[in-house]
């Protein structure tokens, strides 16, 4: 089987970059008789290392608005055409930020999440996606979602693809497990215990101005500080601002970037971990947490009590006070936390990388079936 993958953010970190090196490196340990062709166009030199007996790399450096124009608007040229004669291709992403989906004789998808609909979000962006959303239905022989929150939210927008859809949840990686000697690691940033963390980005989904103001409201009676992790890009500015203003700089801290191999001791050092989303598609950092024994607190919408099961606390995250006071109940609550590190280390087990790179090279089998 000739299997053709679109790597082109893969050094870029996290979310879409993350799930293409996971199942990257998991096919190559359960299907090595296979050929993988990967397709990598950029104009910033590929950083990470693929070398195996059964990869080959296309790269390439053709402009993003010349292939938007061609593969969204007029469908050519096949991908068969740049990378060579393959028996499917899999888009990591179906969205125009990570992947523009190039038209292929045998074509598989992931969508990871719909929030730019679902929060109405970046007009030019719902455009775009929703051409890709019209030829994955006239088109796409198989859809991977990564989780069943997100397989409802696009069949409401592409019903036709209710018999092409598959839920193949995400895993967490080995790094992310209980750490006994942390502190060395938190120390480098600066960080004393205990302390309540978030890590993500500050995009409109990620809803931290109520996590903050939920902070606010209990802070003088907890001892935890609040700590998010997270690139301070130009989107976390108006967050440091408010931190500045309502004087908190001493509660309320930032710790910028952290790199992957650091971050499960500062997942490890939490009493626990928030995740406030209005909408996640899969919610990984939530994973995360519970892999290395750590207590969360989440919002039950989307696809978080999917993932979380029992093994969490939950708000409404549209409510401050309801993000309040499961802030405040987790904080003051030992024995509950210890609780909740139980069943979240018991709950984590069930998502692996190799599972969903086997229940993936099985949905290619069928395809090609």
């Amino acid at each position: 089987m000739k299997i053709g993958l679109d790597i082109s953010r893969i050094q870029y970190g996290r979310g879409v970059s993350n799930y293409i090196q996971q199942l990257l490196g998991n096919f190559i340990k359960l299907a090595p008789e296979n050929e993988y062709r990967l397709f990598y166009n950029s104009f910033e030199p590929l950083k990470l290392s693929l070398n195996h007996p059964c990869i080959s790399i296309k790269s390439m450096k053709i402009p993003r608005r010349l292939l938007e124009l061609f593969w969204l608007d007029f469908g050519v040229p096949r991908i068969e055409w740049l990378i060579g004669d393959i028996s499917l291709f899999h888009s990591p992403a179906h969205s125009p930020v990570y992947a523009i989906c190039p038209p292929a004789k045998r074509w598989v998808v992931t969508v990871h999440d719909l929030f730019t609909f679902k929060l109405n979000y970046a007009e030019t962006t719902q455009r775009k996606e929703l051409k890709i959303l019209k030829r994955m239905e006239e088109r796409a022989s198989h859809v991977i979602t990564v989780s069943d929150s997100t397989r409802r939210d696009l069949l409401d927008l592409a019903p036709s693809l209710q018999d092409r859809v598959s839920v193949i949840y995400e895993g967490v990686h080995e790094r992310y497990r209980v750490i006994k000697d942390y502190r060395s690691v938190i120390k480098k940033y600066s960080l004393n215990t205990p302390y309540l963390l978030y890590v993500g980005g500050a995009d409109a989904n990620k809803n931290i101005p109520r996590l903050l103001a939920a902070f606010k409201n209990i802070h003088k009676k907890i001892e935890q500080n609040l700590v998010l992790v997270g690139d301070t890009n130009w989107r976390y500015k108006p967050i440091i601002e408010w931190v500045r203003n309502n004087e908190m700089e001493d509660r309320i801290l930032f710790t910028g970037f952290i790199p992957e191999n650091d971050l499960p001791a500062v997942y490890n050092g939490a009493d626990a971990s928030v995740c406030p989303s209005l909408y996640e598609g899969f919610g990984l950092t939530v994973l995360e947490a519970m892999a290395c024994g750590i207590p969360v607190v989440v919002s039950n919408v989307s696809s978080l009590p999917e993932i979380a099961g029992d093994t969490a606390v939950y708000c409404d995250p549209h409510e401050v006070d309801s993000l309040s006071n499961a802030l405040l109940r987790v904080s003051l609550d030992s024995d509950l936390r210890k609780v909740l590190s139980a069943k979240g280390l018991e709950r984590a087990k069930y998502f692996s990388w190799e599972s969903a790179a086997k229940e993936t090279l099985d949905i290619y089998n069928k395809v090609l079936s």
